[in-house]
């Protein structure tokens, strides 16, 4: 249940950074307002989180995955190119929230 509320604050997080992109590139002050409410529920998720889990843990699988979404996000979305190097990245930070997920 916890990887699952992790996975929805991470979620949240990259649909904001998405709008504040959006909200960057086209002056829509629509974004900002969705991505300024977007944040306030993921904060609250990752709040809640904090009881399950240490600070640590949460802290370092919310943002691996944001970061992780966020370069998706760019790829899938506004056409942005990646590097060979990224990619990379990218297979690292889903190793690390596996190894994240299964140590103790």
């Amino acid at each position: 249940m916890q990887v699952l509320l992790a996975l929805l604050c991470a979620l949240m997080f990259i649909i904001c950074d998405a709008f504040a992109a959006n909200w960057a590139k086209t002056g829509s002050k629509q974004s900002l307002v969705y991505g300024a409410i977007l944040v306030m529920v993921g904060y609250a998720i990752f709040a809640w989180l904090n009881k399950e889990w240490s600070l640590a843990q949460v802290g370092v699988f919310v943002n691996v995955t944001i970061a992780l979404g966020a370069v998706l996000v760019s790829f899938f979305f506004f056409k942005e190119q990646l590097a060979v190097i990224q990619w990379w990245g990218i297979g690292l930070g889903l190793i690390s929230i596996y190894m994240l997920c299964t140590g103790n």
